[in-house]
């Protein structure tokens, strides 16, 4: 998982990154721009993050279908993003 404006998503040649158009606007945003999700060198959907109290909740829109080798990637991500955080405690939610 790679935090919002990561220089490896500040590329200008955007399409080499993401050859899919329609999910520029997803990723590029000119207010509130998201986290990514890596997945084998590509990207493979958008995060977002807010704190709810002592608990991180951490909401991923994919691409494409997520794996469940991926899936438990990213959760393990999550929890280390929430010890971060201070977070005592994590959701992840697939949007």
């Amino acid at each position: 998982m790679l935090p919002p404006r990561d220089p490896y998503i500040q590329v200008p040649d955007r399409e080499g990154l993401v050859p899919d158009r329609s999910l520029h606007r997803r990723i590029w945003r000119s207010i509130g721009e998201p986290g990514t999700v890596l997945a084998d060198g590509r990207l493979a959907g958008t995060w977002r993050q807010r704190k709810q109290g002592r608990k991180l909740l951490v909401t991923v829109e994919p691409f494409t279908k997520i794996g469940s080798a991926d899936h438990d990637r990213v959760e393990a991500e999550v929890r280390a993003i929430a010890a971060l955080r201070g977070a005592a405690d994590s959701r992840l939610t697939l949007a």
